[in-house]
């Protein structure tokens, strides 16, 4: 779909949606509008409708990007919930490059509340700091199995 395509699709949502009949009666001369997670339909490959389309995704993210396996492409790893880190690799090059989903526990590190990658030695490698129950100190460090140390 090109851009102005897309605009006029945008805003013609945009207009049915905030001109749905039932909704409440805005001010004048104030425009109305109203939520809605499924304002038509959207079905997935096998052409089953999905029950909300518009509802889901991340509420928090933390997310981070680092090199973790050293092919000289980002990673991306990202926190929603206290204690999980998610991990997703980067795959393929140029245009067919990708982000697959490889894990919701990364190595099964519980990292806290916070995380955060830094080549702390200057090895070029990534140390993993993130908040440990006993302490606030770093919590992991690379080597053949990201042990997590204290």
């Amino acid at each position: 779909m090109s851009e102005p395509a897309f605009r006029r699709f945008a805003f013609s949502l945009l207009f049915v949606t905030a001109c749905r009949p039932g909704a409440p009666v805005p001010e004048p001369g104030f425009p109305r509008f109203v939520r809605d997670v499924a304002p038509f339909p959207v079905f997935d490959e096998r052409g089953q409708p999905y029950r909300y389309p518009f509802l889901g995704g991340f509420d928090h993210p933390r997310p981070q990007l680092v090199d973790i396996d050293g092919d000289g492409d980002p990673d991306l790893f990202v926190q929603e919930y206290t204690g999980e880190l998610q991990f997703f690799e980067r795959v393929g090059v140029g245009r067919d490059a990708h982000w697959v989903r490889r894990s919701d526990r990364y190595q099964d590190l519980d990292i806290g509340e916070w995380y955060r990658f830094v080549d702390v030695d200057g090895d070029g490698l990534p140390d993993l700091f993130a908040e440990s129950r006993s302490t606030s100190a770093p919590a992991a460090r690379p080597d053949s199995s990201w042990r997590r140390t204290r």
